[in-house]
């Protein structure tokens, strides 16, 4: 193996992670193994853990080309230089299937809030119109009623006003059929 110092390795590791991301991957290392943050030469753990951290974000291969382009070793070949032509393919191909899924989900998130509130509109029509159609039909109803009551509870009514209160039955009874109907 070759040499591989810790400011190069930083420096790709910043810019495929950011810088934030970078130095709290490092602290992290550091810790876990007991390593000196002002240590200039890489070891073959840094190595491999910065290879996994790239990888994650571009690739087993292109990490692994990309660490070795500054740990002075041999040229990458060709095989190597197809995998990662290969892996950015396929990447490339499941994040556009990725996108497509996100949109399709999207949209169908947008179709389904938009038919909920659809249904609560016609909730509340319904409503509206059943709270109509109760008091339309109490009215006559309750004219029906109090002229029966009327006419049932005394035999002393004159003839024409026992003919006006049937009228009024029969008004309200074809008023409760319009309503119905």
């Amino acid at each position: 193996r070759g040499t591989a110092y810790v400011s190069d390795i930083k420096n790709i590791l910043e810019r495929f992670l950011g810088k934030n991301k970078t130095e709290q991957a490092l602290r992290i290392f550091n810790l876990k193994y007991n390593i000196d943050s002002q240590t200039e030469t890489a070891d073959s753990r840094f190595i491999k853990f910065s290879e996994n951290l790239l990888a994650g974000r571009i690739g087993t291969a292109s990490a692994k080309i990309l660490i070795e382009g500054v740990t002075k070793e041999d040229k990458i070949s060709l095989k190597e230089v197809l995998n990662i032509l290969e892996e950015s393919k396929e990447t490339i191909t499941l994040n556009k299937k990725l996108t497509e899924q996100s949109e399709e989900l999207q949209k169908l998130s947008d179709d389904l809030r938009n038919a909920n509130e659809n249904l609560i509109i016609k909730d509340r029509q319904k409503d509206d119109f059943l709270d109509s159609v109760a008091h339309e039909l109490r009215t006559p109803i309750t004219a029906i009623r109090s002229a029966g009551e009327i006419l049932a509870d005394d035999d002393d009514i004159p003839l024409e006003i026992k003919k006006e209160f049937l009228n009024n039955i029969i008004t309200e009874s074809d008023r409760m059929s319009e309503i119905i109907n």
